[in-house]
């Protein structure tokens, strides 16, 4: 993975220390009185992040045609410089005119998408994506769980077993469990290790069971069970990610009014995607008052 590209601090950490444990060190008393004035470490919305779709929504229906359930195939560029999007929806192809165009889709779609037009969409498609998934386990508080310090622990690969990481909902999120449950979250696949999320429901959970009790001791059956599958969903920021993001601008800007954005680029995170989005939708703004 690259540095650069994921965790920039701490390249600057070791280029100014040397060492990187010293430069942590170093670090953590300058910020030791700041975080204890600053708010809590995690973040989220009270009802689920569809609050923050639903929002955005709310926000444009007014002036847009919001489309769902429909696919678009390509985008065309006509002689007289016009952009439209070639779409199907139920089941209907038609093209839709565009001024300019924002791909906040994965890498490979955008290179589908574009790969009419005359650029060069090879480095695009080099960005790869690995696929998770979710199991998230619901119990009647048992008493010991009280024990369950923290909000999670992540698991190195050496460690032999198939979750990557497990997430104490009940810990992390007071809101997001009722009071005497416990709410556990294990994740399994990652970049290179992704043979469990092609397991079935009922091998995929025996598996993930069998890890969460050998690393937290829990035996008691759940109340619910819950799986959610991401394929393909995880860009990989590989090491030249930097440089191969200047190779696709390069690209991109040999196509005036289109640009990309989302969690390939320049950070996967939610408020990594939103700065991006800013950045863009300026970008837009300049570009339509040329």
């Amino acid at each position: 993975m690259s540095l650069q590209a994921t965790m920039p601090m701490l390249r600057e950490l070791y280029e100014k220390n040397a060492r990187l444990l010293l430069g942590a060190v170093r670090q953590r008393k300058r910020v030791s009185s700041v975080s204890r004035l600053s708010g809590p470490m995690f973040i989220t919305l009270e009802h689920g992040l569809e609050q923050l779709v639903d929002q955005v929504v709310s926000q444009i229906t007014e002036y847009t045609d919001v489309k769902v359930n429909t696919q678009a195939l390509d985008i065309q560029l006509t002689s007289d410089g016009k952009y439209y999007i070639h779409i199907v929806e139920e089941g209907r192809e038609s093209l839709v005119p565009a001024d300019a165009i924002i791909l906040a889709t994965p890498a490979f779609d955008s290179a589908v998408l574009l790969s009419g037009l005359e650029i060069d969409v090879r480095k695009l498609k080099t960005i790869r994506y690995a696929s998770t998934a979710t199991v998230s386990f619901g119990y009647t508080r048992p008493s010991y769980a009280f024990s369950l310090v923290g909000s999670g622990f992540l698991v190195p690969r050496h460690e032999g077993i198939i979750i990557t990481a497990c997430t104490v909902v009940s810990n992390k999120w007071v809101h997001a469990s009722k009071k005497g449950t416990l709410l556990i979250r294990c994740y399994v696949g990652r970049d290179g290790d992704e043979e469990a999320v092609t397991w079935d429901d009922e091998k995929l959970i025996r598996k993930v069971k069998k890890d969460l009790e050998k690393t937290t001791g829990l035996k008691d059956e759940p109340e619910f069970v819950h799986i959610k599958r991401w394929k393909s969903s995880m860009p990989q920021y590989d090491v030249g990610h930097l440089q191969r993001l200047e190779q696709i601008d390069q690209e991109i800007a040999k196509l005036p009014g289109i640009f990309l954005a989302g969690a390939a680029y320049r950070g996967m995170g939610i408020p990594d995607c939103i700065q991006d989005a800013t950045r863009v939708s300026q970008h837009v703004k300049n570009y339509l008052h040329e």
